[in-house]
This record gives C-alpha cells, sequence and structure tokens, in this order.
C-alpha cells in the first residue's frame, strides 16, 4: 500500500466517522493497523487494535480480525507494549486514535489539514 492509499485510507475513517458509520471507522482502522503491521509500526498496530477490541459496539467480524492480527502480535512484542497498548485503549478517544493512525502512516508533516476535520 503506498502513501496515497493510506491518505485513502484516513479519509475513509473521517468520512465515515462524520455520518456516525462506527462499524466502518473500526474496519478501516483495522485495515491501518495491517498496514502498519506490514510496515514495521507493530508498537502503534497494537495500539489501534487494543483500541477497537476495547470497544463495546464493535461487530463481530471486526473484533475477530482484530484479534486475529492480535494474537500474532502479541507473540512478536514486548508484553510491556502489550500491557501498554491495552491500558492506553481504555482511556483513548477515538479523535485521538484517528489522530494515532494518521501519524503512525503519514507523519505529522504530511497530514493535510482536512484529515482530521471534525
Amino acid at each position: 500500500m503506498t502513501d496515497d492509499d493510506a491518505r485513502t485510507l484516513l479519509v475513509t475513517i473521517n468520512a465515515a466517522r462524520a455520518m456516525g458509520a462506527l462499524a466502518e471507522v473500526y474496519a478501516r482502522m483495522v485495515d491501518a493497523a495491517a498496514l502498519m503491521i506490514a510496515r514495521d509500526l507493530k508498537d502503534e498496530a497494537a495500539g489501534v487494535l487494543a483500541y477497537v477490541m476495547h470497544q463495546p459496539d464493535v461487530p463481530y467480524d471486526i473484533y475477530d480480525h482484530a484479534d486475529d492480527l492480535w494474537i500474532d502480535l502479541e507473540s512478536e512484542l514486548c508484553p510491556r507494549v502489550i500491557a501498554d497498548a491495552k491500558a492506553e485503549a481504555t482511556f483513548m478517544s477515538l479523535r485521538g486514535m484517528i489522530e494515532q493512525v494518521a501519524t503512525a502512516l503519514i507523519g505529522d508533516d504530511d497530514m493535510p489539514p482536512d484529515t482530521l476535520s471534525p
């Protein structure tokens, strides 16, 4: 996936959030986590997956996909990283998590100003 694909993914996440389509937001966040794993950003991916799996209204199929990725990460990452991701997931806001996804995928300097519009 290219940087343009990552930007498209972020636009999709924000559009779904603006429409209140949380299931779509969660699904695309799991896609973003998979991209982070592919880019060897596994610590960041753990944070995204922990957040999605912590949400009470995540559809089962999306949770199941996140859990599959999570299980693989648990075997690769330090237990402290896993524990920190779980702890952070309990207090992170959706907007804050989207900002973290954007920073991990495209960086602060490359982020278009409208990427995180409300």
